[in-house]
């Protein structure tokens, strides 16, 4: 997805309010997201799910909801998630999945995963969604180094191919999400959130349509 300059500023600013150190870092760099005519309008357009596509942590806790031992716990849900994350922004979190209905609760009391639909509108989409995928691949080269071999699986292939191929690579891709996701629901006892991540970008640029002229290679006459 192209984005303007504008938006590439946002989409800038919201990707330092998520990289931030310290609590006065993430204060600094949210009152410059703050400030941002597509924030403004990505919270009066979609609020919730705004804050929901901008924090990589909130579809984690919807998920480990799936757990039989889940517990109804700021403290707790902090400590299961990793890298770990403060009980403040679990309870956050909790409050916004909520609104969303991704969690809801049940006539006990208890927490479980919602199957609210999501959708956002251009605004949010253009800003928002890009800087939800560059949060995951960043947890994801993270977990390179942090995660065990043996907890994760990382594989990387560098292929060329005709440009009418791409489209058939993306179906193929979609279908072994969908293979996935239906493996990953028949699991009647989860215990782990996972996050896959699937990449596929171009290394280099397309061979023109029009044959460039060879380049002459002047000799020198002594």
């Amino acid at each position: 997805m192209k984005l303007g300059a504008n938006e590439a500023d946002f989409f800038a600013q919201l990707v330092a309010m998520n990289q931030a150190q310290t609590v006065a870092e993430r204060n600094r760099a949210f009152e410059r997201v703050a400030a941002n005519r597509h924030f403004r309008a990505a919270k009066k357009l979609d609020g919730p799910l705004f804050e929901y596509l901008t924090r990589w942590y909130y579809p984690a806790i919807r998920e480990l909801a799936a757990r039989d031992d889940f517990r109804d716990d700021p403290a707790w849900i902090a400590s299961q998630i990793q890298p770990s994350i403060e009980p403040r922004q679990a309870k956050a979190a909790l409050e916004t999945l909520l609104k969303l209905g991704l969690l809801v609760r049940t006539g006990s009391g208890k927490l479980e995963r919602g199957e609210a639909s999501l959708t956002t509108g251009h605004e949010v989409r253009s800003v928002v969604v890009p800087a939800y995928h560059l949060q995951m691949i960043e947890q994801a080269a993270k977990a390179v180094e942090r995660v065990p071999a043996d907890e994760r699986y990382v594989a990387a292939t560098t292929v060329c191919i005709k440009e009418a191929t791409l489209d058939d690579l993306k179906a193929k891709i979609q279908r072994f999400r969908e293979e996935m996701l239906h493996r990953c629901d028949s699991d009647e006892e989860p215990e782990r959130v996972y996050q896959l991540c699937i990449q596929l970008f171009p290394l280099s640029k397309g061979k023109p349509a029009t044959p460039e002229p060879p380049v002459v290679k002047k000799t020198k006459r002594g």
